[in-house]
């Protein structure tokens, strides 16, 4: 069909449209599959004054400037009618600080919140939306004092401290705010922004008890039902628990609040009544806004069953007589090179992600011309990261093998700061395929045309309606694309995708089972009478042994009775010159640590750590010299950080290089960053709460372990190291700010040189 034809049935659907026999979600796929249709078109200037006005008919007149992407020369507006006056009109309204433009929904979401009210809502909506720009668009029009930005990951943490930090649009907001990301606030400004995962949240209001907020933000919601939760960093299954501990705070002591996610069931329908999540939403002042249906970005789900030939957005392919799904997956990769496009391809494991990405770089005949003149100063950037990975980590690393053919791989595994800069190259073109995990939809923003999925599993778990949705919702990223496609391999993700969603539960409002952490998070009414007498027992402990309240609150991720363990612990004094030793050595100017002193700690901290865990089998396990195996990993990594943590890996193991990277991080990102340094968190104010009480000081005034803590969560003591580390960079740049290295040309390699120097000029007024 040519423009002439597709433009006549688009009007035809125009006029359905305006006498309401088509609704604007089913009209916005309409309009979007028109443009996707014609933007290449020659001729498409003749068609101006229709395009505007259509695309102002839904509301998105994005669709209009996003032509310039797909035609040789700029697209021309032509003589004003009436409708494109009114069209030019709407655009203006649609346009606030800064000159950005806003799509419809986003406008009409932005004009719900008022000075004169209580702004409570939970917004779901795809994710093409643009759920996060709009929050500071929120901020900015309403002008809040103290605003919380709550993320579920410290790679979304980085993503956006980065944006605050150097996006020329968040320059008004970084002129009136003060940006903290530690969880140990010094100093506030008159105006401040906390961006914080749930657990540093969390960790920030146990010192700042009485912290009130204008505004929280809390992305990716749906992770208060475990059931929902994709993220496969997290190994002990608590995030729940985290992201509820963080929401129940945050609707005592903000004002206005709003929770988003992407597809989020929060159906009211008769058939399929939402219980906890109605009590939720009402006793606290909710309203949900429900956007799921809107898809601004259109999605063509293609699935290649059998042999033969399919067709993938009117490319045609012969499979012949290939069977195997990374044999299906070359000739699908080859065929959008020729075209030019990008891909993402979903992998159900970190293995699967390394061992796709090894078969591909095997087979596929790459085209080594060097066609990236346009773009010179990215590509030398490239390659000096290249040289960084083969130097720090392998030239044997699978990692290295695929950026040497521009390929990334994005998984948990992956250390942070070169998750970061895959998703950075592959968003400027120079990347053209990522072979990646979950970990690509917990937010991060990727120009990705194509979803490939070669599986209906995340891990050993089949993915649910709502995981699936998720993932496909990655293709095409709106303002570059008019339609993604979701290129199915595996057997039967596209069933899950037509199946009825999941309903997304809060169990703190509901009568469910219960642990003891949900105790002090869920009203009376939601507790049977069996917690409600665990409780009274727990209290009555607590009471015998004096520890206060506010002691016992803090750390809201361990349950009471495990914090008990710990008191009683410390306070039999059996192990007081063990613990003595200890913080003498951590505090020493140059850090120390005394084996057999911190086994004695892990004899105090070891019962309340579940036996299931990996922390728990790290203490368990010893080796020959009797030692835990954690007390000796967690030595080679104070001692020598993630690089000695490797080569111990690799020497005492004798394992290839791509586990070893595997389990060193896994190590660091999960046992050390989330595990260890909370149960460790417990021992340190428990220490410090008995020594107080029994030398008559203030609690603040005893020394503990926050030392060995703070290098557990950044791997850095002073300040600018540890916001650095947030900042997502190489280990020796966040050592360099911590030990104040000038003689950076022996230090460095160009790769650390050149973040270091982007990351000075960022941070130089802090």
């Amino acid at each position: 069909m040519d423009i002439r034809e597709e433009t006549i049935e688009i009007i035809k659907k125009y006029y359905k449209y305006k006498e309401k026999q088509i609704n604007k979600a089913e009209f916005i796929k309409l309009v979007c599959n028109y443009f996707n249709n014609i933007k290449s078109d020659k001729n498409i200037n003749s068609y101006i004054d229709i395009l505007i006005i259509l695309a102002n008919s839904i509301g998105i007149p994005q669709y209009v400037t996003m032509l310039n992407n797909f035609q040789e020369k700029q697209i021309e507006t032509q003589d004003v009618s009436m409708d494109m006056l009114a069209a030019i009109f709407n655009e203006a309204k649609l346009t606030v600080s800064n000159n950005i433009m806003l799509h419809q929904m986003q406008y009409n979401f932005l004009k719900l919140f008022s000075k004169e009210k209580f702004n409570r809502y939970i917004l779901t909506a795809p994710t093409s939306f643009g759920k996060t720009f709009l929050v500071y668009e929120i901020i900015k029009k309403m002008e809040y004092n103290n605003v919380v930005l709550i993320f579920p990951t410290i790679s979304l943490l980085s993503e956006n401290y980065d944006k605050l930090l150097q996006n020329d649009e968040y320059t008004e907001i970084r002129k009136k705010y003060k940006i903290h990301t530690l969880s140990n606030v010094q100093n506030l400004g008159e105006r401040n922004i906390w961006i914080y995962t749930p657990e540093r949240f969390m960790s920030y209001t146990d010192k700042n008890s009485n912290q009130k907020f204008d505004f929280v933000f809390i992305d990716e919601i749906y992770k208060i039902d475990n059931e929902f939760d994709l993220d496969e960093e997290v190994k002990e299954n608590e995030r729940d628990t985290a992201f509820r501990l963080a929401l129940s705070y945050t609707c005592e002591n903000a004002k206005d609040i709003l929770l988003a996610g992407p597809y989020i069931e929060v159906t009211t329908k008769k058939e399929r009544i939402n219980f906890s999540f109605d009590n939720f939403v009402k006793e606290n002042n909710f309203k949900i806004i429900d956007y799921n249906d809107y898809e601004i970005v259109d999605k063509e789900i293609i699935e290649i069953k059998g042999k033969g030939i399919h067709s993938i957005d009117n490319m045609i392919l012969d499979f012949g007589n290939t069977i195997s799904r990374s044999s299906k997956l070359e000739i699908i990769l080859s065929s959008l090179e020729k075209r030019n496009e990008n891909a993402i391809i979903y992998c159900k494991t970190k293995y699967d992600s390394e061992r796709y990405t090894k078969e591909f770089i095997e087979k596929h005949n790459f085209n080594d011309e060097k066609n990236d003149n346009k773009n010179n100063s990215k590509l030398d950037i490239y390659n000096i990261f290249k040289d960084h990975i083969k130097e720090k980590f392998s030239e044997d690393w699978i990692v290295y093998k695929g950026l040497e053919k521009k390929v990334g791989i994005h998984h948990g595994m992956v250390p942070k700061y070169i998750q970061k800069q895959i998703i950075e190259f592959f968003n400027e073109g120079i990347i053209k395929y990522i072979f990646s995990t979950t970990t690509i939809t917990e937010g991060v923003n990727t120009s990705a045309k194509n979803i490939i999925i070669t599986s209906d599993n995340k891990g050993k778990k089949k993915l649910k309606h709502f995981d699936a949705q998720n993932i496909a919702g990655r293709a095409g990223r709106f303002t570059k694309h008019y339609k993604g496609n979701v290129i199915i391999l595996s057997e039967e993700f596209e069933k899950i995708l037509k199946e009825e969603g999941e309903i997304i539960k809060h169990k703190n409002y509901d009568n469910v089972d219960k642990n003891e952490i949900d105790f002090y998070m869920t009203k009376d009414k939601y507790l049977s009478d069996k917690d409600k007498n665990i409780k009274i027992i727990l209290e009555q402990e607590q009471q015998k042994r004096d520890i206060p309240d506010i002691i016992m609150k803090q750390f809201k991720a361990v349950g009471y009775s495990d914090k008990i363990k710990v008191y009683d612990a410390i306070n039999s004094g059996n192990y007081d010159s063990s613990i003595r030793s200890f913080i003498m050595s951590i505090n020493m100017p140059k850090m120390g640590f005394n084996w057999n002193d911190f086994e004695d700690i892990l004899r105090i901290i070891g019962p309340i750590v579940p036996q299931n865990s990996k922390l728990g089998s790290l203490i368990k396990n010893k080796s020959n010299s009797g030692y835990a195996m954690l007390t000796i990993k967690l030595h080679n990594y104070i001692k020598n950080g993630y690089y000695g943590l490797l080569q111990y890996q690799l020497e005492n193991k004798k394992v290839k290089i791509d586990k070893a990277i595997r389990d060193t991080s896994d190590f660091v990102y999960n046992v050390l960053k989330y595990q260890l340094v909370k149960y460790l968190g417990v021992f340190d104010l428990m220490y410090r709460y008995i020594k107080s009480k029994k030398s008559n000081m203030q609690i603040e005034e005893i020394t503990g372990i926050n030392k060995l803590l703070q290098i557990l969560e950044y791997n850095a003591l002073s300040d600018k190291a540890r916001l650095v580390s947030d900042y997502g960079a190489p280990f020796n740049v966040i050592k360099s700010y911590e030990d104040n290295i000038n003689n950076l040309r022996e230090y460095f390699d160009n790769y650390e040189l050149y973040i270091k120097s982007k990351i000075d000029s960022l941070l130089k007024d802090e």
